[in-house]
């Protein structure tokens, strides 16, 4: 190694060396140039070979040899070789002939050959010892390379190997989950189900209990009639009435109400009517509409309920209003004062989808305005209650039961919470959920005579 080492400070030295070999090599090319016909009395000129050139003057060349001629030992040569890193030049003068053999050329130069020769062998031996060199290495190098990628493979391998066991575990464990599921879940609905049939249960105990409650207010309500006729000195008179009973069996029964003997002629015709009528429910319900009647509402929902139709008593919505420039409050008070005649009292005005919601100081105020409303229809303005959901599902359920008996030929009137059907008036309890004959007096101060009439009889 040591030898080589040597070797390779003296690359550079070499290469120049060849390089100045190489332009030698050429410089012999061109003396090996053979039979050229040159016309007599004609001078050769300057040849030029690969940077190589031959200078000599003209000569009469008529007897040519079969070989090449070089010059004489007694004539004039001139070889003139330039450094190792350019090419070798010869200048021949004008009394060399072509023809003459190039023995002497060669004897001068063969020692200069064979050093260059020897030096190309060393160069040629370095070069086999480098790329021996370099294969060595590269084949070390590739040996490593595949070990390393053997030892990076195998680890990668148990790695591969211990995450497919962790799956297969987790696999396990998602199924003993999925088992705990489906268990949990069959647990689940069976609770579910026990819910359900316990407050199908608790519902039909409420339904025992409604019921039991009406029986025992109609009962109470009939003990104040009679109490009420005792007082005044009026006879009982016990009518046995059917009251329909709202469940799937349809069950009726019959409970005495007293009717009281007033004096009145249009309230005795009244009772007298009711009297006659079937008071079955079910038959002045059109079968199209038996469907869609209101359910029944629960006693939270009931309780709500009435919360909200006494925070909205005292609103009235305003339909129809134009966009007007000014305050809002101002101009609505000048319109219903100018078109009714009152004073409204508004406690608040609030923007709607609908309207506008006017908020009223009190109840009473609000009834005098919306009993001359119709005034405010020339200016296609309509004022209408502040109703809750329940209230507008109600009150247009009757008013679609007055439209099917307008088409069968009925005189059938609707007002808030209760229609007339043949002349009697059916009112919607919200608590029992369905229509109840109103057996109110047709006006408010019927019971006011009655009382003065006793007073003075007494």
């Amino acid at each position: 190694m040591e030898n080589i080492n040597n070797d390779f400070d003296s690359i550079d030295t070499l290469k120049k060396r060849k390089i100045y070999m190489d332009h030698f090599d050429d410089f012999n090319k061109t003396l090996d140039i053979k039979h050229k016909k040159v016309d007599n009395d004609e001078c050769l000129g300057k040849v030029n070979y690969d940077n190589t050139s031959l200078s000599h003057s003209p000569k009469n060349v008529n007897n040519r040899d079969d070989t090449d001629q070089l010059p004489k030992d007694n004539e004039k040569k001139n070889f003139t070789f330039s450094s190792a890193l350019t090419s070798p030049t010869v200048e021949l003068s004008s009394n060399v002939n072509i023809g003459q053999k190039n023995d002497n050329v060669n004897k001068l130069n063969t020692k200069e050959i064979i050093d260059w020769k020897c030096l190309l062998t060393k160069v040629e031996d370095l070069e086999d010892k480098i790329t021996n060199k370099v294969s060595l290495d590269i084949a070390t190098l590739n040996k490593t390379w595949v070990e390393n990628i053997n030892e990076t493979k195998c680890i990668y391998q148990s790695k591969i190997n211990e995450l497919s066991l962790r799956i297969n575990e987790l696999k396990r464990e998602n199924a003993e989950i999925t088992e705990e599921n489906k268990a949990l879940i069959k647990e689940k609905h069976d609770l579910e189900v026990k819910l359900i049939l316990e407050q199908n249960k608790k519902l039909e105990l409420f339904g025992v209990l409604s019921k039991n409650v009406l029986k025992l207010e109609n009962k109470k309500i009939n003990e104040d009639n009679q109490c009420c006729d005792e007082q005044l000195g009026h006879a009982d008179v016990d009518k046995k009435i059917n009251i329909s009973v709202r469940n799937d069996q349809s069950e009726t029964e019959s409970e005495s109400i007293p009717n009281l003997n007033i004096r009145h002629d249009s309230y005795g015709a009244y009772l007298e009517k009711i009297s006659e009528i079937n008071f079955n429910q079910d038959s002045s319900i059109p079968v199209s509409l038996k469907k869609e009647m209101p359910p029944m509402l629960p006693v939270a929902k009931l309780t709500h309920e009435i919360t909200m139709r006494r925070e909205r008593r005292c609103n009235i919505i305003v339909k129809g209003l134009k966009p007007t420039i000014g305050d809002l409050t101002e101009n609505i008070k000048e319109i219903i004062e100018r078109k009714t005649g009152i004073k409204p009292e508004i406690k608040s005005v609030k923007v709607i989808k609908p309207g506008v919601l006017l908020e009223m100081k009190s109840l009473a105020h609000k009834l005098e305005i919306m009993r001359r409303r119709r005034s405010l229809r020339i200016m296609n303005i309509i004022l209408e209650d502040d109703l809750t959901r329940r209230e507008q599902l109600v009150q247009r359920w009757l008013e679609k039961i007055a439209e099917e008996d307008k088409k069968l030929g009925k005189d059938t009137i609707v007002s808030f919470f209760k229609i007339k059907q043949d002349g009697v008036w059916k009112l919607w309890n919200e608590r029992t959920g369905q229509l109840v004959i109103d057996e109110r007096p047709p006006s408010n101060n019927i019971p006011v005579i009655i009382a003065n009439e006793a007073l003075q009889s007494n």
